[in-house]
């Protein structure tokens, strides 16, 4: 395993060199024109773990050598704190942490690539992202494919074994996955309750509308108006002569007294965090939309 240390200041050192690092004065010199021209730049992330593992994507492998960890309010459930584990080829802008459209731009712009886990409460890996180049659409979701083997879950951070049982493919990119890490988190996380604001931005957003007419059309059985609302590619796979029972198991699958929780917006593509009851108990689930031509459709809607 490879283990990786930070500085925690971003002093400039003299250019008459540094006899206690051993540096000549041409290196330190550059050096310190380096710190100064990237004095603009948002620093580094602190990171506090090891990693040893690879990201394999379209055949071309790349080495995952840099961790970290921190805790937010639960993906499905705000009164809970999921873990993220980030395993990157790169070390990261503390910013990108924080914020997934910055990682985008990290992978576009940047190079990065990095395999991200969502962990809850219960130890259960609940999502993973993927961030590669030779990737057209970027993979995020949960696989039984996917195996998380923790040897560590505790306040202080996490440790263990995330690989794919077998090679994958996505947009007709083949990938794989295999890594080892031992992380703590970077800092303390509360959980929290979404904000009002943001439940009735959700609820009034497009993407709301588009899920609340998937919903009516599920529960009158009918079809052709389900299809105008996902994309093609969903719309390929219903097939007419099973549709009277691909409807029932839908209508059964669909929760009652639902809540949009939060919405989350990238350029053509979307996330609605939704909650509802089924059979009398709580269940938490997110909708994934794509806009075509201006139209927001479903892309795929799942439960927990």
């Amino acid at each position: 395993m490879k283990k990786h240390f930070r500085a925690r200041n971003g002093s400039i050192l003299g250019c008459e060199g540094d006899s206690r690092a051993g540096r000549p004065p041409w290196v330190v010199c550059l050096l310190a024109l380096a710190v100064w021209l990237g004095s603009g730049l948002a620093a580094l992330a602190v990171e506090s773990g090891t990693v040893a593992g690879q990201l394999t994507v379209g055949g071309e492998s790349t080495p995952l050598q840099y961790v970290y960890a921190f805790q937010k309010p639960g993906f499905f459930d705000k009164s809970k704190l999921d873990s993220i584990v980030i395993l990157s080829n790169m070390g990261l802008p503390a910013a990108a942490l924080d914020d997934p459209f910055e990682r985008m731009r990290l992978q576009r712009e940047g190079g990065l690539a990095c395999v991200e886990l969502t962990i809850d409460t219960e130890q259960d890996l609940i999502s993973v992202s993927l961030r590669h180049a030779n990737f057209k659409i970027s993979p995020s979701g949960n696989s039984t494919d996917y195996v998380l083997e923790l040897e560590r879950f505790d306040g202080r951070g996490v440790a263990g074994k995330v690989h794919c049982k077998k090679e994958q493919e996505f947009a007709d990119v083949v990938f794989r996955f295999d890594a080892t890490f031992d992380v703590a988190y970077d800092r303390e996380e509360e959980a929290a309750t979404p904000a009002t604001a943001a439940m009735e931005a959700a609820a009034a957003s497009p993407q709301a509308a588009v899920y609340r007419a998937y919903e009516k059309a599920v529960q009158n059985g009918d079809l052709a108006a389900l299809k105008k609302l996902v994309t093609d590619e969903v719309a390929a796979m219903m097939d007419d002569e099973k549709a009277t029972e691909m409807m029932a198991m839908l209508k059964a699958f669909l929760p009652t007294d639902l809540t949009f929780l939060r919405l989350s917006v990238d350029g053509d593509s979307a996330e609605l965090i939704l909650q509802g009851l089924m059979e009398g108990e709580k269940t938490d689930g997110i909708g994934r939309f794509v806009r075509l031509q201006d139209e927001w459709r479903l892309a795929k809607v799942s439960w927990k």
